[in-house]
């Protein structure tokens, strides 16, 4: 990754520590704002990295390219986020060392696998009891807090909407093996059955009386598991929808 920074910093010769005062570090089309130290710590060998991260503007596409093996991001859209990082001394590759958590906000995402896309498309049409060419596309306001420990991502407090639903979600990804494991409850504009077809939507029609209904629509579990590769989106039928709307 190209990067270029203008920074502020105090080293420490004795020592070999860095603190930095202030950086504005440059890749890709975002910016980041850096405060830290590049120290050691009492009683351990070698130096850590601990980072507090500021993004306002940036692109999702340039912060996840840093995280997945394949060429190309999963997703794109504007970004903005806070975080605190942390990078160990040691062996193990840095998917297993890198420590982070922090809140961010992702605003008109899109993703850059036509098979997913479509996935969102079709859904997205469903809810709003449309034919897919007419309904919109991107994603909305996904926001959530994540902590990465050990490879593996845990979101909280994960929402995203598409026109015409909304859900919010937990669970985790491992970037290790890129299996992804969420759950959480979505409302749709309309009736769920009308988010699928074939035989499928004809199960669904026939639980449609089950499901709680709001005034805004009806509130289902759902679930995304599967791979990167090959990502699963459908009903969680491991929960009820009660349950899954207390969480």
């Amino acid at each position: 990754v190209e990067l270029g920074t203008q920074y502020s910093a105090f080293v420490d010769a004795i020592h070999g520590d860095t603190l930095l005062k202030h950086v504005d570090a440059h890749f890709g089309r975002t910016h980041l704002v850096v405060e830290g130290s590049i120290a050691g710590t009492k009683g351990s060998k070698g130096k850590s990295a601990r980072l507090d991260l500021t993004e306002r503007q940036g692109r999702i596409e340039d912060i996840l390219g840093l995280f997945v093996q394949a060429p190309h991001s999963p997703m794109s859209g504007a970004i903005a986020f806070k975080s605190k990082a942390e990078i160990p001394p040691g062996k193990e590759p840095f998917l297993k060392r890198v420590k982070l958590q922090g809140t961010f906000g992702i605003d008109d995402g899109s993703f850059s696998k036509p098979e997913t896309q479509k996935n969102v498309n079709e859904l997205s049409a469903g809810a709003q009891g449309e034919k897919m060419e007419d309904a919109e596309t991107v994603l909305t306001d996904l926001t959530g807090q994540v902590a990465l420990e050990g490879g593996v991502a845990r979101f909280s407090d994960l929402s995203f909407g598409v026109p015409g639903a909304k859900a919010r979600m937990y669970g985790t990804y491992d970037l290790l093996n890129e299996k992804i494991d969420l759950h959480g409850r979505m409302r749709v504009d309309t009736k769920i059955s009308k988010t699928a077809t074939g035989m499928k939507s004809f199960l669904l029609k026939a639980m449609d009386p089950f499901f709680k209904k709001k005034k805004k629509g009806e509130v289902v579990p759902i679930h995304i598991t599967g791979t990167y590769e090959h990502p699963q989106f459908g009903l969680d039928f491991t929960k009820e929808p009660d349950q899954a709307h207390s969480r």
